[in-house]
């Protein structure tokens, strides 16, 4: 009988105190409070790292597609067709080039075929908050679906500006044999640009840098208030942007006016250093 008592004592563990809990719980805070800043400094570093790799892809189509075409490479009309992403599309893991089945809506078809392609999205892009737009077709909140393309073509017509030293439109179709190798040739789209929705699918558009006011930053390193590439004021990089430069090098760069002056993608600019 006496050793049963015993052995079950044995068995016996004390309870935990409320003092020992709370410090276990204090200790598990404390941890999470320090981890969680740590793991979103690392999901940032990755979300950069994976929108310049996007843009060093895109480059590299551009390369690609130019090597069969002649040494043409298409360039975005502002706010037209995206020329270029439907022509770097088999070039980025497309399995057949986009066409209209002919029925429903063209956009819809348009759209759902680059988000199956995410080297054209940037993994940190925000939703886009439309308050009070109320152009018929917001989805609740006031927050309209993420463009399906958030890169930006360079379309300087350089062989025109050269000429004469002014800007000019540039064409829809493919043009420009040469690319100045230390050349912006793709960045990023403006995260709160404005996109037209139909029925909750967003249009999707190109957007061609080819004068200073669709810089970030104009000739006079104001910064523009409706820009083509990313806004002065974009934080989805926390103040940074990636660029893919026409030589095949991507660089990540401050978003300040000496950091993204308008030499970047129009080095004819005769513009002095600020």
């Amino acid at each position: 009988m006496g050793f049963r008592r015993t052995f079950a004592g044995t068995l016996r563990r004390p309870a935990f105190t409320l003092v020992e809990l709370l410090v276990v719980v204090g200790i598990i805070s404390l941890l999470v409070a320090v981890l969680l800043p740590v793991l979103a400094r690392v999901r940032r570093q990755v979300d950069l790292l994976t929108c310049s790799n996007n843009l060093r892809q895109i480059v590299q189509a551009a390369h690609l597609y130019g090597a069969d075409n002649r040494g043409r490479v298409p360039r975005d009309p502002a706010g037209g067709a995206p020329k270029a992403a439907l022509a770097f599309a088999l070039y980025l893991g497309a399995s057949k080039a986009w066409v209209w089945s002919g029925t429903g809506n063209p956009y819809h078809e348009e759209a759902r075929y680059f988000l199956a392609l995410p080297v054209f999205q940037c993994p940190a892009l925000p939703e886009t908050n439309f308050v009070g737009l109320n152009d018929g077709y917001e989805v609740p909140t006031n927050r309209e679906p993420k463009p399906p393309i958030h890169y930006a073509m360079n379309s300087v017509d350089f062989a025109g500006y050269r000429n004469t030293g002014e800007y000019s439109v540039p064409h829809d179709r493919l043009f420009h044999r040469s690319f100045p190798p230390n050349t912006v040739y793709a960045t990023e789209m403006p995260h709160n640009i404005y996109m037209a929705a139909w029925r909750g699918v967003v249009y999707s558009g190109g957007w061609g840098i080819y004068h200073p006011g669709q810089m970030t930053f104009d000739d006079t390193g104001v910064a523009n208030p409706t820009p083509n590439m990313v806004w002065s004021n974009d934080r989805h990089h926390r103040g940074k942007t990636p660029l893919g430069f026409w030589d095949g090098h991507v660089e990540v760069r401050n978003i300040t006016p000496r950091e993204l002056p308008v030499q970047l993608l129009n080095p004819y600019h005769p513009l002095n250093d600020p």
